[in-house]
């Protein structure tokens, strides 16, 4: 497989980004040891200059990471597909061997870590006195450890891909279940509570934000990221197991990956779009009023946008795969 032009294009730039976070990482250590806001000395004048070029080089790489994911799941999802036998989605292309689904999650999750930074860095940013510099360059190292294992992982997955190997999609899956009765009550079971779920933490998170309770304290904004978890896993699970057969009109067909073709209107960019939004939101107001104290001025433009993610990102996964629901005209 490394010599496929979409897989030597992802592990070029997969390595790219690590260069960048390594060459940010060495600076950190640096002004870990040497930063002194109050001082006028050279050294201080020069660490000051070089943050601007670090968080320039920062920003560039870390969101480059987070389309790195948006490119992985275009080659797992449409590119490799056609190259490998009995795949027909990533399915099953990350079902081939062991590393598919951690990589994916391994990228997905380490969006979370890499926004922690580009809002202490915000933050940082709207300060003259830069307070919050040295304590920033502290989530440099886990975004370099998450870096370092996910070229690592995607490697070894490029590297255990067998072209000759039959891959085992949604279809086969689905007609090799051993479906009694007893499994199907589980199944029943699951998504009744699923969807409790959903619906309670939606409910919970509209009145938060009505209530502008996620700003109040630093606690209660925890509660809120806790709740956006269980909205966002809950959500995950009714849509693959109820709502994505309403948006291919087959009963049968409960996977996750072919919403995002375009025949499907590309429907699972914008409702993970909206769950990534809703949870970044979230994860904004603690890193907000974590920091609050060490500002000067309080920046009321972040929490009107937190506020406006916060809002539109619920509002869109709530209300989406119900109206799919309502208007695809099925009686599943």
């Amino acid at each position: 497989m490394f010599t496929d032009y979409w897989v030597i294009a992802q592990l070029w730039a997969q390595g790219c980004a690590l260069v960048l976070l390594l060459y940010a990482s060495f600076f950190a250590v640096r002004s870990l040891r040497f930063w002194v806001g109050e001082s006028d000395s050279a050294l201080q004048t020069n660490l000051e200059r070089q943050n601007y070029l670090m968080s320039a080089i920062m920003q560039v790489g870390l969101w480059f990471q987070a389309l790195s994911l948006l490119m992985f799941l275009h080659t797992v999802n449409e590119h490799l597909p056609p190259l490998i036998k009995g795949a027909m989605c990533a399915t099953g292309t990350l079902g081939i061997n062991a590393w598919g689904y951690p990589l994916l999650g391994l990228k997905s999750l380490a969006i979370l870590v890499y926004a922690i930074y580009l809002f202490i860095n915000y933050l940082d940013n709207q300060e003259p006195a830069y307070p919050l510099t040295p304590h920033k360059y502290w989530w440099l190292f886990p975004a370099l450890l998450l870096a370092v294992l996910d070229l690592y992982v995607l490697v070894q997955y490029f590297a255990d891909i067998k072209p000759d190997l039959i891959a085992t999609c949604c279809s086969v899956d689905f007609s090799a279940m051993n479906r009694t009765p007893y499994s199907i009550g589980q199944e029943i079971f699951y998504r009744q509570v699923a969807w409790w779920v959903w619906t309670l933490s939606a409910c919970l998170l509209f009145a938060g934000w009505v209530g502008k309770v996620w700003k109040r304290h630093l606690w209660l904004a925890c509660f809120g990221a806790l709740l956006g978890v269980a909205y966002v896993a809950s959500a995950i699970y009714v849509l693959k197991y109820h709502f994505v057969k309403y948006i291919y009109g087959l009963p049968s067909h409960l996977c996750l990956f072919d919403i995002f073709w375009a025949k499907y209107y590309a429907i699972g960019y914008i409702l993970f779009g909206a769950y990534y939004t809703l949870l970044l939101s979230l994860l904004g107001y603690i890193v907000l009023l974590s920091q609050q104290k060490k500002l000067t001025h309080y920046p009321v433009f972040l929490e009107k946008r937190l506020r406006n993610m916060l809002f539109w990102g619920l509002l869109i996964s709530f209300a989406t795969p119900i109206l799919y629901e309502w208007w695809s005209g099925y009686d599943f």
